[in-house]
């Protein structure tokens, strides 16, 4: 496929351009912060995206599938936490199909349009992927969510002493008091 040569030779472009405009779904001041900060103890978000969607161009084009979807996790997992709606949270992967058709376009005016449906159904896959993971992470974030307020929940009647632990004992289990346990008995 020419268009998939002409890609890998623009690799450095198209990634540059969609990570600059992924960074730019984040508000002005944090988007500045993330592009230039290149530290990953300062800036882990920022480096972690840039280098995520290198390998996961790399993944896509590369048919590395194990590569992209480790690498495009990642990226939903981040996301996940972040203040993003579903569809913002993904909308970077579909910002990759313009960026690719623009550059090929100029690159190659003459495109064959077959090759160019393949390689949108690639990104589509990727980002029907990608939302899968999105959901699924937010989704984990939400149990989590639970499972704490749960445990303050409880511990709070605890400190109250609205509830107490009942002790394990290794005796018999006293039944005193059991109502279903003494019309068993008669």
């Amino acid at each position: 496929m020419k268009i998939l040569e002409t890609i890998r030779e623009l690799r450095r472009e198209i990634v540059g351009e969609w990570t600059e405009r992924t960074l730019e779904d984040y508000p002005a001041d944090t988007a500045k912060f993330l592009k230039k900060q290149k530290d990953s103890m300062a800036n882990p978000v920022g480096v972690r995206t840039s280098r995520g969607l290198e390998a996961l161009f790399d993944g896509l084009f590369k048919e590395q599938a194990e590569v992209e979807r480790r690498f495009l996790e990642d990226l939903m997992r981040i996301r996940a936490v972040q203040d993003f709606s579903p569809s913002g949270a993904v909308g970077f992967l579909f910002a990759l199909k313009g960026i690719i058709h623009e550059k090929v376009g100029k690159k190659l005016p003459q495109a064959d349009p077959d090759e160019l449906r393949a390689v949108d159904t690639r990104v589509d896959r990727m980002a029907m992927a990608g939302f899968d993971l999105y959901v699924e992470s937010v989704k984990k974030l939400h149990e989590i969510r639970v499972a704490e307020i749960k445990n303050e929940v409880y511990n709070a009647l605890v400190k109250a002493n609205l509830i107490c632990e009942i002790p394990e004992s290794s005796g018999p289990r006293s039944t005193a008091g059991n109502r279903a346990d003494e019309e068993t008995e008669t």
